[in-house]
């Protein structure tokens, strides 16, 4: 019997090891006639292959199947002569997409063991869908335990693939469409936009706005203030001139040489929230009142449902006098082919594809792999670990021990002398 610390059983291991990483696997390649079927499957593989990596035909040592012939399509074992051509065409079937590799997947070689476990698995599959017993139980396999699970509830209760989408399409496209649009003589009310609005409304919200760096005031987007007539902001700069609200140690108004404070002037600094109305009402002038449409998701099925409902919406913003941002207006195709990756052309406008969508803070990719978006989600965000450890390492000069040791002391001393305090009073 052969111990496993052998030096010659590990170094058969080794050896094993390297000649499986010449084999190549191929899935989903089928089976052509029986008489034929050796000729066949080596002009089939040998036309993947070369779609694939053409110098690395000629070194191919074996071609066959694996197990014999069943009712599934089996797998072939392509052995090559270098790990280098193994590598190149592995890489080249990953990023490319052709009518030949339809359905077809490249895989490594596992070990023998490995193998005769799947297969196992999979025979017990079989085996348990083919019994009498499980007429309606759904049987899966869990490749992290190893083993075959029952369902014991009826099949029949969820619906296939199929069926939904059936509904998905339904719900996406209804047939009636146009009687579900409401008529145009119909008046709808929204009170936001519809109720007037008084001057003094404008002002007191004016008011209650906050300051930041950014030479804006917080809670109002660049421009929102052009939307506004002539006689609010006139009405808004003279009240602002007889109430000032400025506070202690701001800069808000203008001193004259002797110091004294002109509490009559209009605000001069740059991020108070009125200093802009001399441009509001150059902007208000020259008629620019643009809305922009921003955040709005469609979902289509097809590429001529997407351009439909694009068509739709630039009608409805047209007659609403509102304006697309043309910008920041991308499409995503998931799972779709090079017809689809094109760019829409609705008349004038032109949306182009991107690779990924983020909704809120999460990143969709166009492959619909997990993989795919947890890397991008992990590239976004590395720049702010970058960042935080910069920081940890610049101003972080006692150990964490320490550090915390001297936290907790000083939490404590703050807490015994506001409670002598506390006694005191």
């Amino acid at each position: 019997m052969t111990e496993l610390n052998d030096p010659r059983f590990i170094r058969g291991c080794l050896f094993q090891r390297l000649k499986r990483k010449l084999n190549l696997v191929i899935i989903g390649v089928q089976e052509t006639e029986i008489e034929q079927s050796d000729t066949g499957d080596k002009n089939i593989i040998r036309t993947i292959i070369s779609t694939l990596d053409p110098s690395a035909t000629s070194n191919i040592k074996t071609i066959k199947r694996l197990r014999t012939k069943a009712d599934k399509t089996r797998l072939v074992m392509v052995i090559l002569s270098t790990i280098e051509e193994w590598n190149r065409i592995a890489n080249t079937a990953r990023n490319r997409t052709s009518r030949v590799l339809h359905n077809i997947r490249i895989k490594r070689d596992t070990h023998p063991a490995t193998r005769a476990e799947w297969r196992r698995l999979f025979d017990v599959k079989d085996k348990e869908e083919k019994n009498a017993e499980n007429p309606r139980c759904r049987i899966t396999i869990d490749k992290r335990k190893r083993q075959a699970l029952r369902d014991d509830n009826e099949a029949q209760e969820k619906p296939s693939d199929e069926s939904f989408k059936n509904h998905f399409e339904i719900k996406m496209n209804p047939p009636d469409r146009a009687a579900l649009s409401p008529p145009k003589d119909i008046q709808t009310y929204l009170p936001i936009t519809d109720d007037p609005v008084q001057p003094q409304e404008v002002d007191k919200a004016l008011r209650s706005l906050k300051k930041n760096k950014n030479s804006e005031p917080s809670g109002i987007p660049p421009g929102l203030l052009t939307l506004l007539p002539i006689h609010w902001i006139a009405y808004d700069r003279v009240s602002s001139a007889k109430e000032p609200d400025a506070k202690e140690n701001d800069r808000t108004w203008t001193w004259s040489d002797n110091g004294s404070g002109n509490r009559s002037s209009l605000p001069k600094h740059r991020n108070d929230p009125k200093n802009c109305h001399c441009d509001c009402i150059d902007r208000r002038s020259a008629r620019i009142s643009n809305l922009n449409v921003d955040g709005t998701v469609i979902l289509a099925t097809n590429r001529d449902c997407a351009l439909a409902k694009i068509r739709f919406l630039s009608d409805f913003c047209k007659s609403s006098g509102m304006v697309i941002n043309n910008g920041k207006t991308k499409f995503v195709v998931i799972k779709g082919t090079d017809e689809d990756h094109q760019p829409l052309i609705n008349r004038s406008q032109e949306i182009n594809n991107c690779n990924t969508y983020t909704y809120l803070g999460s990143i969709f990719c166009q492959d619909s792999k997990m993989n795919t978006s947890i890397k991008a989600q992990c590239h976004s965000k590395l720049a702010h670990a970058v960042k935080f450890e910069s920081f940890i390492k610049k101003n972080n000069d006692m150990s964490v021990i320490q550090y915390r040791l001297l936290d907790l002391v000083d939490v404590g001393s703050k807490q015994c002398c506001m409670h002598r305090y506390a006694v005191l009073q």
